[in-house]
């Protein structure tokens, strides 16, 4: 047979484990020149020998290599070591002692298939890992940065992952864009609707401040007063501030929620101290004490209730809004300012004077007023600055403001307080107004604002999730053109590697890489066709001769080395395989046994029945010899009715009872020749090499001869 020859494309990258598959295939390849030039067998167990040391050599590297390099496979790549290296042995035993050309082949063509399945399927697999260790002697070029980032995608990451990446990263960078302006435009959301929400708490504190301002004003009037004029008036509006606190008092646990942080929580807690001492102050009042307490009481009230809307400029909203809630705190905070005035400017004219800090903190407040006002116009739209054009008598009012203000103590003011209440109470009820229009307007402006981000959260919503929908259609059109294609040539690639070549792919596609790759594959799929049909004829060819050339080789080996009577070995063989057996024991200490048989007095059955029917029996003893050996055992026939039977792996006593078997069976069996039964008997003489100190095949035949002869002597049918 032709010698196989290395291939570079069956290197795994390292040139000691490359040299080792190389020398194995060497000595393959001298052992089929050795077989196919009919050496004897000492030069093919000498090529036996030099295999089985290589084959240690080259697992043993192979297996620390693949530590090395951490191979996850590596103990199933030992146990195929240890198996093959465990087979060595056998397939010696089966070349030295194959009775034929064909079973020699068989061999040698098995070592040939063992190594290239050994290189391909095996070592093969672990080249990638181990030139990924750096352990390769191949040289690695350094690659760019864009080169490893493309490396480490293909390694790591599916076509279908990678497919998904490149369909979703836009999406992604589209998501994070839509979300970051949702994001933004919550925030303002959320800041309007605290506003919309908070909106009823002011419009509330709006009223319960109004009507304090009221009590205030009224109350500094019935104090200053030497008479009861205001008692009514006051007895009055306490009633109607009762009813409004009432009612503030039963929504604050709904307001309680809209506490969004802890300066407005502040506020309340001290609004609700105030509500507890309102009874108090109003007892002092009746017993008419306390100017002072009761202006600084009512101003401390209605402070802490005006500081609550203040915490509404805390939400994020649009500059609009912001404005109209600036304009807002500007007209409440003037409206208080003119509270303040008027409850000073009543207590003024009633009592004639004001003292010193009361005089003071009445001019604080004519100049806080002018403040307030300059912020309403800053922060006002144009439509909302006529409204401070108030229809009050203003010339009066800061007539009695100069009268007030070149006031002493000692110098009475002559004034009507009564007058001056109703000025600024006018006043002040205009402001009221303004500031319940700016609240409305502000609620507007905050539904119209809520419902605009509705629906451009709605409309981005909807744009996303169609492109989303879009992409994901895009997605499975572009994996459903790319993907199945490869699919399907993979799967044909794996049927033409088992020699599958019927499957043939006619879709058309692109000329593009995929395109290319499927146009290579069946140009492949063709050549194997062509190669496969010019292989069978030239082996139908080749097969023809060599059937021939081996049937007449063998029938010639088998002449020389069978019986042509019974089919068992002739001597010849017998002294070749005897050989072979004691110069493996040698080596191994191995135990070999032999028995010699004679058939009892086979010249009386020639004699008596003839030579025809002698042969019959011949060949039946045979046939009962072995039945009861082993597939190892050798049947051998050394003379006319002297068989020798050749025992390798067997010690004295395990000889004997074959042998003794194998008498029993002779005895007991019977040769039916027209119509007449037969029997005859053998005698047995057996030795083992170690015991008998042979140092020659013919010193262990000689030692059974001697055992068949004292068998005979002492009465025949039995074993010695």
């Amino acid at each position: 047979m032709n010698n196989l020859v290395w291939n570079d494309g069956l290197s795994v990258g390292v040139d000691s484990i490359d040299a080792d598959h190389k020398k194995l295939l060497s000595l393959i390849a001298e052992l089929s020149e050795a077989i196919a030039s009919g050496h004897a067998n000492e030069v093919l167990e000498n090529i036996f020998l030099q295999l089985e040391k290589y084959v240690v050599i080259h697992f043993t590297r192979e297996e620390a290599l693949m530590r090395k390099c951490n191979y996850p496979d590596l103990e199933n790549h030992i146990k195929q070591h240890q198996a093959f290296i465990k087979k060595v042995p056998e397939l010696k035993n089966k070349l030295l002692t194959a009775d034929s050309i064909k079973v020699s082949q068989e061999v040698n063509l098995f070592l040939y298939n063992w190594l290239m399945n050994h290189i391909v399927d095996e070592d093969l697999n672990f080249a990638q890992q181990v030139y990924e260790y750096g352990l390769s002697d191949n040289k690695q070029d350094k690659s760019s940065l864009l080169r490893c980032v493309i490396d480490w995608l293909s390694r790591y990451f599916t076509l279908n992952i990678r497919l998904a990446i490149t369909a979703i990263f836009p999406i992604l960078a589209l998501f994070g864009l839509s979300f970051f302006i949702l994001w933004n435009s919550s925030k303002e959301y959320l800041g309007i609707q605290s506003v919309l929400d908070f909106n009823p708490i002011v419009n509330q504190i709006n009223v319960v401040t109004h009507q304090l301002q009221m009590e205030r004003g009224l109350s500094m009037a019935y104090l200053g007063a030497n008479n009861n004029n205001f008692h009514v008036e006051l007895i009055k509006q306490r009633e109607i501030t009762d009813q409004v606190i009432n009612s503030f008092k039963q929504k604050l646990n709904t307001f309680g929620k809209h506490m969004t942080n802890e300066e407005m929580l502040e506020h309340f807690i001290q609004s609700r101290k105030y509500f507890y001492r309102l009874a108090e102050q109003r007892k002092l009042i009746d017993l008419s004490e306390g100017s002072d307490s009761t202006f600084r009481f009512y101003s401390g009230f209605i402070a802490e209730l005006l500081a609550i809307p203040e915490t509404a400029t805390h939400y994020k909203m649009s500059s609009k809004m912001a404005h109209n809630i600036d304009a807002f705190g500007a007209i409440i905070n003037l409206k208080e300012a003119l509270g303040l005035e008027r409850a000073l400017g009543v207590l003024a004219f009633e009592q004639g004077y004001l003292s010193k800090k009361q005089l003071h903190d009445f001019i604080l407040l004519l100049g806080q007023q002018v403040k307030f006002k300059q912020d309403f116009l800053h922060a006002a739209t144009p439509q909302k600055k006529s409204w401070l054009a108030l229809d009050c008598d203003q010339d009066k009012i800061h007539s009695m403001e100069q009268e007030i203000y070149l006031s002493n103590e000692n110098k009475l003011i002559t004034n009507d307080g009564q007058h001056w209440f109703e000025l600024l109470t006018c006043q002040i009820d205009e402001l009221k107004a303004l500031s319940d229009l700016l609240m409305d307007d502000l609620d507007v402006q905050a539904s119209t604002k809520t419902h605009h981000y509705k629906y451009q959260l709605y409309f981005i919503i909807i744009v996303l999730s169609s492109i989303l929908v879009l992409t994901l259609f895009l997605f499975w059109l572009l994996r459903r053109s790319i993907i199945f294609p490869i699919r399907h040539l993979t799967h044909a690639i794996h049927d033409l590697a088992f020699g599958n070549k019927k499957i043939q792919i006619n879709e058309k596609y692109a000329h593009d890489e995929l395109g290319e790759l499927l146009e290579s594959y069946e140009k492949c799929r063709r050549r194997l066709l062509q190669a496969e049909i010019s292989s069978t004829i030239d082996f139908s060819r080749l097969g023809v001769e060599l059937e021939y050339n081996t049937s007449k080789k063998e029938y010639y080996e088998k002449l020389s080395s069978i019986d042509p009577l019974t089919g068992t070995f002739n001597r010849r063989k017998l002294n070749a395989l005897a050989d072979i057996e004691i110069s493996r024991l040698s080596r191994f200490n191995r135990p070999l046994s032999l028995m010699m048989l004679d058939i009892d007095h086979f010249k009386k059955i020639n004699d008596s029945y003839g030579h025809a029917i002698g042969d019959d029996v011949l060949i039946e003893f045979c046939q009962i010899c072995q039945q009861h050996v082993r597939n190892i055992d050798f049947v051998a026939r050394i003379g006319g009715e002297e068989f020798v039977v050749l025992m390798p792996e067997t010690d004295l006593k395990q000889a004997y009872i074959l042998a003794e078997r194998i008498r029993a069976a002779i005895d007991e069996h019977t040769v039916i020749v027209d119509d007449e039964a037969i029997r005859f008997t053998v005698s047995i003489g057996v030795a083992e090499w170690s015991s008998s100190g042979c140092k020659y095949f013919d010193d262990l035949l000689e030692c059974a001869d001697q055992r068949l002869y004292a068998a005979k002597q002492i009465g025949r049918n039995r074993v010695i």
